[in-house]
């Protein structure tokens, strides 16, 4: 459900590895929002929504943003028949 940036390293049983994703892609997509409301989420300016929440527009929520980096790091083994 989006995509990544990866690099990994390993020595023996040991590994090392970066991944940075990008943007919104690799979220879920939609709005951060009870399932049981009616509303579109939680509005970015909620002055503005308060004011006039017919006209605030469905692009004004906040949406889930999994743009980051991450680390791992750890032992791997393989188990096979040799």
């Amino acid at each position: 459900m989006g995509w990544s940036a990866r690099i990994e390293g390993s020595y023996r049983y040991f590994y090392v590895a970066g991944e940075y994703v990008f943007g919104k892609l690799a979220g879920i997509g939609m709005s951060l929002d009870d399932p049981m409301s009616e509303g579109f989420g939680l509005p970015t300016d909620y002055d503005r929504y308060v004011k006039d929440p017919v006209d605030y527009g469905v692009d004004n929520f906040v949406t889930p943003d999994m743009n980051g980096l991450r680390f791992e790091f750890g032992l791997r083994f393989n188990f096979s028949d040799r």
